[in-house]
């Protein structure tokens, strides 16, 4: 059931979730404990369009990139450390 408003719902999930990593990865940069969990990967799998890090090891089609640079824009102006902790997290652990 996706709309326009619950689009903008989503973005706006998506939006305090930045915030939340951003205040609460760990002294340790982990969002439980002092090591890598399945937490740790579930953020990172489902944010890593945001940041769109250049590790990928797969070829993205056209059409999807250019889809993937859009998200990036969109929220660009989110916390710049939750940026960073899904891009390490992507980069580290993928």
């Amino acid at each position: 059931d996706i709309n326009p408003t619950s689009a903008e719902r989503g973005e706006a999930q998506i939006r305090a979730t930045l915030d939340w990593i951003a205040q609460h990865a760990g002294r340790d940069g982990y969002l439980v404990g002092n090591r890598f969990t399945l937490a740790d990967l579930t953020a990172a799998a489902l944010l890593f369009p945001i940041v769109n890090p250049p590790e990928m090891s797969f070829a993205i089609p056209p059409r999807s990139q250019s889809a993937l640079d859009g998200w990036k824009a969109k929220f660009a102006d989110t916390p710049l450390a939750a940026r960073e902790w899904i891009a390490r997290m992507f980069r580290d652990y993928r």
